[in-house]
């Protein structure tokens, strides 16, 4: 890099929260929810075992003791049950959080706190030996690309972490070119060994739609548990409204989004398709009775990967999510550059051509 790219932009509230939105988890691997469990039942077991083993040694009958165990047992059953039907089981993450209208405020008032305004203005400067960021009223950091632990990027900008834990979000539209951008690109990945850059077309593609019941609640519930048909990175754009397209007479607004799953070892179209069906089939999905029908939860398979199929049960690409604006908006934030099989345009390319038609607008 011949000369040093210097940016300047807004670190506000809303800065934060897409970034928290869209960021990758730390860097250390989470035990899984399904070892936890069975880490959990292990160590219930076994101490149930040593209390009633001390019991049994001091005299206490046997009968005695299997009543005893088996009113803790039923016990703990109906408390697991309980704890499940109010929700407090279900597979959330910290990176699942949904952000508040309380959340913004209490985190502008933060920002006011220590600057005066609801933002703050930061300049980065990237060269061969690093990056300096230098914010308002706040001594500026020198950080030498060696002690850089790992970049990653995505669609919407780069994460760089400067710690194991902690991260800088540095977002694409900050840049005055895209030339700018890919020279910074160039340099992240000839410096930091631990460089990832987002395989876009690897990815499986699922659009999501409601528009009966809680729309909003249930999309965002839904794309919790997608998250765990994917391995990382997994991607989900903002919830959008939608005015209904080909549906009967009076039908509801949607609320539309997109994720983007990695798939696991072994996955195939024809595995996710039926686990993406048992997901509506939990939101209350019913058999359909008419064509688009208002229902709690649609999933429909966009794209995975490069495959192709034509069969009565699976159609990839999707054969219309060209053509959807409903479709095309949520997918635009996180797959923009995404060449969908068989278009010679991208999708955000797709997208500006489209003509005026349905109403979509931030959910």
């Amino acid at each position: 890099m011949a000369d040093p790219i210097r940016i300047t932009f807004r670190e506000g509230v809303e800065h934060f929260i897409e970034a928290q939105n869209q960021s990758p988890p730390p860097l250390g691997k989470s035990i899984p929810e399904k070892t936890q469990r069975i880490i959990l039942g292990v160590v219930l077991v076994a101490a149930l075992a040593f209390a009633f083993g001390q019991e049994y040694r001091r005299g206490v009958q046997p009968g005695i003791l299997l009543l005893t165990l088996g009113a803790v047992m039923l016990t703990l059953a109906f408390w697991y049950w309980v704890f499940k039907k109010i929700g407090l089981l279900k597979p959330t993450r910290i990176y699942d959080y949904q952000w508040t209208n309380r959340d913004r405020e209490r985190l502008e008032k933060v920002y006011r706190k220590h600057t005066g305004r609801a933002d703050l203005q930061v300049t980065y400067v990237f060269d061969d030996s690093g990056f300096t960021v230098s914010p308002e009223q706040v001594p500026s950091k020198n950080y030498s690309w060696s002690t850089i632990v790992r970049a990653i990027e995505r669609p919407k900008g780069l994460f760089i972490y400067v710690r194991s834990w902690m991260y800088l979000w540095i977002p694409k539209a900050a840049f005055a070119s895209p030339e700018d951008y890919r020279a910074v690109l160039a340099l992240v990945a000839a410096k930091v060994k631990r460089w990832e850059k987002l395989n876009l077309e690897g990815m499986a593609y699922v659009a999501l739609g409601s528009n009966l019941g809680r729309s909003v609640e249930i999309l965002h519930e839904a794309v919790t548990w997608m998250r765990q048909l994917s391995e990382q990175p997994f991607l989900k754009s903002s919830l959008w409204q939608t005015s209904p397209v080909d549906c009967p007479p009076g039908s509801p607004m949607f609320v539309n989004a997109v994720v983007a799953l990695t798939p696991p070892a072994g996955e195939t179209p024809e595995s996710l398709l039926p686990k993406l069906q048992r997901i509506e089939k939990n939101f209350g999905r019913a058999p359909k009775r008419v064509l688009n029908e208002p229902r709690p939860l649609d999933l429909d398979l966009i794209a995975f990967g490069s495959e192709v199929r034509n069969s009565p049960d699976l159609v990839l690409p999707h054969p219309r999510a060209h053509m959807r604006r409903f479709v095309l908006q949520p997918l635009s934030e996180i797959a923009p550059d995404l060449l969908l099989p068989g278009q010679s345009k991208t999708v955000f390319q797709l997208l500006k051509e489209l003509p005026p038609g349905e109403t979509v607008i931030r959910a």
